[in-house]
């Protein structure tokens, strides 16, 4: 058997991220387009873009009928996203293992694999 080299994890500052992220939220590139331009994942990018992109504005009484369609197309995403993540929170889990000790049989097993 050969064995696959570790790989290396790459740590990124947190200006980093929010400069790649910039790149997606202020100057219109794709989340594809930015992350190979800056040579990490899309999931990354995506990740780092949950937690550095501040939540856009609600649109006030003067806004165009532009603006507010796109704040319904918005939010109705968000809506659809946080009842998916409901229904799935309300399905009772499965548990496959008749008992615990062959739970334990399991880890033991795995750590004797790898």
């Amino acid at each position: 058997m050969s064995k696959k080299p570790k790989r290396i994890r790459r740590t990124f500052s947190e200006q980093f991220k929010r400069d790649a992220v910039n790149l997606v939220v202020n100057q219109g590139y794709s989340f594809s387009r930015a992350a190979s331009a800056v040579g990490v994942s899309s999931r990354s990018l995506r990740e780092w873009h949950e937690k550095f992109a501040s939540e856009p504005e609600p649109c006030g009484d003067d806004a165009s009928v532009e603006e507010l369609t796109a704040e319904v197309k918005r939010l109705r995403k968000q809506l659809q996203q946080a009842e998916m993540e409901r229904e799935i929170l309300k399905k009772p889990r499965r548990i496959s293992r008749r008992s615990r000790s062959e739970a334990r049989l399991d880890r033991r097993a795995q750590r004797l694999l790898h």
